[in-house]
């Protein structure tokens, strides 16, 4: 953990409310990233606002990947207070009563007060810490001064990407520094949505149908285990989840760009097996990093022949013959090499 999120660990432990903020013209990864951190922080049970509210295509674009209790913005409270000036009047007592239709603010105090000298005015929330995504310009927070009263400068974090890192990657670390890991499946999938579109992966596939393919994406990570013992992840992708993210006709190349794509994000083993749910039998893909020192013997073992750093392997006919005998020739190989 770096210096700054170590910081922000220690803000958001001693805070009770949090704004977050998005730049002028924001990018969809900025709204996505701070719509992650902004339901790991409910979750805290702290009291966050958003500035400005999401879009309405915002929800029309991601609402598989966001949980309906979360489309409801949250109502603003807002807070009035009245004003009576002290030297025109000596206040003896405050108290309200109420009825179903009034509530009732008496005071008490050396004469009448006339209504000419009561002044109302909006008093203006204020936050514990406030984060800005997307830049590091001062003027993006001092926009919303009458929104909102500023905090301390050192509770201000801008949440920018640099040469080092991302800032779906920096979302990430701040939500695992106060949750230990993230747990929440709408969460991870609101990260890795954040992080395909800041990487520019889903470019190239807007004309497939970008959703359908982060539908499959954040489908094929929850179900992916890791196999220590094996050195190998395993992902298992059923024909419901096909159907259900419109990929019905996918085939070997959509599943080599997912595990690829998952390969690249993630550290994961050596080894790394997809198997998924054809029209009428179970394949399998199998890819290894460089040096690839199992692939090429794997591939034999499966008179399968290798493609680029993988190989297609099957058919089988259900997912647990795949497994076992995926399993039993990598513990064949592995213990030959």
């Amino acid at each position: 953990m770096d210096t700054e999120t170590e910081k922000i660990k220690d803000v958001l432990k001693n805070s009770k409310s949090v704004a977050l903020l998005l730049q002028n013209n924001p990018k969809e990864h900025e709204i996505l990233s701070r719509e992650a951190l902004f339901i790991s922080l409910k979750e805290k049970n702290l009291d966050v606002s958003i500035f400005p509210d999401n879009e309405k295509e915002f929800y029309e674009n991601w609402g598989h990947i966001i949980s309906a209790r979360y489309h409801q913005i949250d109502k603003k409270t807002k807070t009035t207070s009245i004003l009576i000036p002290k030297k025109l009047y000596e206040t003896k007592e405050i108290h309200y009563d109420e009825n179903n239709d009034f509530l009732s603010l008496n005071i008490s105090s050396d004469q009448i007060i006339d209504k000419k000298n009561i002044i109302f005015k909006e008093k203006l929330p204020s936050f514990d810490a406030v984060f800005l995504f997307g830049s590091s310009n001062i003027n993006e927070i001092k926009k919303y001064k009458d929104s909102f009263e500023l905090p301390l400068e050192e509770n201000i974090f801008y949440l920018i990407n640099n040469e080092n890192t991302t800032l779906s990657k920096k979302v990430s670390e701040i939500i695992e520094s106060i949750n230990g890991s993230l747990i929440n499946k709408t969460v991870s999938n609101l990260i890795l949505a954040s992080l395909l579109t800041e990487t520019g992966a889903t470019e190239s596939r807007k004309k497939e149908g970008s959703l359908s393919f982060m539908q499959l994406f954040g489908r094929v990570l929850a179900r992916t285990r890791i196999n220590n013992d094996l050195q190998s992840s395993w992902t298992f992708v059923s024909r419901e989840d096909l159907e259900k993210t419109d990929n019905i006709e996918a085939g070997s190349q959509v599943f080599y760009k997912i595990l690829k794509k998952y390969r690249e994000i993630t550290s994961s083993p050596a080894l790394s097996v997809l198997i998924w749910q054809g029209k009428e039998k179970i394949w399998s893909i199998i890819m290894e990093e460089k040096p690839q020192k199992h692939l090429f013997s794997l591939a034999q073992k499966f008179g399968a022949n290798m493609e680029n750093g993988f190989f297609i392997a099957g058919p089988f006919n259900n997912f647990s013959e795949a497994e076992i005998k995926i399993q039993q020739n990598i513990k064949d190989v592995v213990k030959i090499t």
